[in-house]
């Protein structure tokens, strides 16, 4: 396992586990550890498919543990309240970070740049980067981008995306260290083309980085289990007929009395 050199294949993680805390008052930081996904217990499994969903049911080796899952899970659901209106927005949050922690293939799409080693030896993540597909980022934002949330009328998106207007400031701010308001407790900086800096990545004969294509939906999907309310979405909102339409059809059923 090298730091300097790491695997980049289907069925290697990245990260597994956890190397421990900075301090008592800091969040775990994930470990550094690229080898085979691992097999999961019936017990992880389970929650494996409470937090993400039916789609990760034939999925029995990832790179997640059972206390990781746990993390995984609280951390979604503090989220969730803000997103509930619309579960296009909620499910493309919960399978990026579903896949981000748990994916059997994660190294295929994670490159870690700064890691810090703890005097137990164990060795944590500082920073990493984060290779995802901008078709899927654009439609997870604009999912998200118009939920309001409850008495206040406020956008969701000034809480979860630090008001960003658009996709990658909004992944930016979900990816930049705020381990002490909730936020991730290492740096994750968000990818979208394999470009000539990580080409000595792809010249690696153990390698394949590629853009995480993960499930988004859009705020109007077909299926009513993602569609969302209208007083997010427009998209889904009854069109009405202009004022114009409306007053020669009243005209018109008026015209039969005269």
């Amino acid at each position: 396992m090298s730091v300097d050199n790491p695997v980049h294949q289907q069925g290697w993680c990245i990260t597994y586990g956890s190397a421990g805390k900075r301090s008592p008052f800091d969040p775990e930081l994930p470990a550094f550890a690229n080898k085979p996904a691992q097999k999961l217990s019936l017990e992880a499994q389970s929650i494996l498919l409470d937090v993400c969903g039916s789609s990760w049911n034939d999925i029995s080796y990832t790179c997640c543990d059972e206390s990781q899952l746990n993390v995984l899970s609280n951390n979604l659901n503090r989220i969730a309240p803000l997103i509930s209106s619309c579960p296009a927005c909620r499910h493309s949050f919960n399978q990026l970070f579903c896949h981000f922690t748990c994916s059997p293939n994660q190294s295929q799409f994670i490159n870690v740049t700064s890691t810090e080693t703890f005097p137990n030896g164990n060795i944590a993540i500082d920073e990493l980067e984060f290779y995802v597909n901008p078709q899927n980022s654009l439609q997870f934002y604009n999912s998200c981008k118009n939920i309001k949330i409850g008495a206040t009328n406020g956008l969701a998106m000034d809480l979860i995306g630090g008001g960003a207007t658009n996709y990658t400031s909004f992944l930016k701010f979900l990816g930049d260290v705020k381990p002490q308001l909730g936020g991730s407790p290492f740096q994750i900086n968000f990818k979208y083309n394999i470009d000539t800096d990580i080409q000595d990545i792809q010249d690696n004969k153990n390698s394949s980085l590629k853009l995480l294509d993960w499930d988004t939906k859009d705020c109007n999907d077909i299926d009513p289990i993602f569609a969302c309310a209208c007083s997010v979405c427009p998209l889904v909102c009854p069109v009405l007929d202009s004022f114009h339409n409306r007053d020669a059809h009243f005209d018109s059923k008026f015209s039969h009395f005269v």
